[in-house]
């Protein structure tokens, strides 16, 4: 991926996206990303089924965490009754952790109309909880397509449904997000369709990163930069569901980044380990993408003189005779505050700022610029 040098502070910089107590406004560019770490209550189901988890526990974990949102999957809520999700909501204010939003269950793609509105009254209902909650978003499917239908018949069923319920959402700002969880969805191309028939501007892409039907990876990277721009919310895993191989997360940050995206990265842990100690791993993942990275802007080309890049290529030889390490990067570069003290502390800065850095031994990474 190359980028201009302008471009740089708009992606990079939000890809190293402050804590939520430090981020400023950002410029009223639509390419100023700001993604945020959250956590989907899913990735606990192991103990909210059991018993030994409720959702009220699952808010303390996620203060003890870190993260800034949390996700609610209704599966586990005791019921929709107004004052048990209005304390649910009083308890995630009284916490500091704000819901990035909820998440249902759907089958939109019906083909019987009298199935097709039912599933419209169903969600409707369910936006009418997430207004409870003080969520702004809910997370629908589009299910499977009926034995014997055309792919167009089921894009044709699910934009209906899905239109229906977006005009009631939409008028309780709620955003519906439908996401990429096979059947129907499988793929970027069919969901980028449906929202295009849907064309309502509370509807979106709940773009979960490792559920796309790809033949390879490259395909999976290509369906989520196709999905990002009209991604609502996100579900981050570290592996793709069908093959179990690990996701670029690095990657991944920078395409939300380059799309744009302004909202929540929710972890929704499904691996083998132990929650307690899965989730908590994959989150520091997403918080080391997301804020613990320093980002450095790698030349592609240069326009200065001939001498000027001779004498260049000589230094970047002696670097690297001397050192054991090759230098690509410059000056230019975005500094999160987390890992601004690391870096000041080491006297070499000063001198080589580049040096310092990797002396200081910060993660850091890469954008090519022109």
């Amino acid at each position: 991926m190359t980028m201009h040098r302008r471009e740089f502070l708009k992606a990079a910089g939000t890809a190293a996206a402050l804590p939520v107590a430090l981020a400023r406004a950002e410029s009223s560019s639509p390419t100023s990303a700001r993604l945020f770490v959250g956590c989907c209550a899913l990735s606990y189901g192991k103990y909210l089924d059991a018993g030994s988890m409720t959702l009220e526990g699952f808010f303390g974990k996620a203060v003890e965490l870190g993260v800034h949102g949390v996700d609610v999957t209704t599966y586990w809520l005791k019921s929709t009754d107004p004052g048990y999700l209005t304390s649910l909501r009083h308890l995630a204010f009284k916490s500091g952790i704000p819901f990035s939003g909820a998440a249902i269950r759907t089958e939109m793609c019906q083909q019987d109309a009298a199935k097709r509105a039912e599933e419209v009254r169903k969600i409707q209902g369910w936006v009418d909880a997430t207004e409870l909650l003080g969520a702004s978003h809910l997370r629908v499917f589009g299910g499977n397509l009926p034995r014997g239908a055309s792919e167009q018949q089921g894009i044709e069923w699910v934009a209906e449904t899905m239109k229906s319920a977006c005009e009631y959402s939409g008028k309780r700002g709620i955003t519906l997000g439908i996401e990429d969880h096979g059947g129907i969805t499988a793929h970027a191309s069919t969901i980028l369709e449906i929202l295009r028939r849907v064309d309502l501007p509370y509807a979106g892409v709940n773009l979960d990163i490792s559920n796309f039907n790809a033949k390879s990876d490259e395909e999976q990277y290509s369906d989520i930069e196709a999905c990002v721009p009209y991604a609502t919310h996100a579900h981050i895993r570290d592996i793709f569901s069908e093959t179990e191989r690990p996701i670029d997360l690095d990657r991944v940050w920078k395409l939300f980044a380059k799309g744009g995206y302004k909202g929540y990265m929710s972890a929704e842990y499904e691996g083998k380990e132990d929650p307690m100690t899965g989730v908590p791993k994959l989150i520091e993942k997403c918080a080391e993408e997301n804020y613990s990275k320093m980002i450095f802007a790698q030349r592609t080309k240069r326009t200065e003189s001939f001498m000027f890049r001779f004498f260049y290529i000589l230094y970047q030889g002696l670097y690297e005779l001397l050192t054991g390490h090759r230098i690509r990067v410059g000056n230019f570069s975005i500094v999160p505050y987390t890992v601004l003290r690391r870096l000041v502390a080491v006297s070499e800065v000063w001198n080589h700022y580049a040096a310092g850095a990797l002396k200081a031994k910060v993660p850091y990474s890469e954008i090519r610029t022109s």
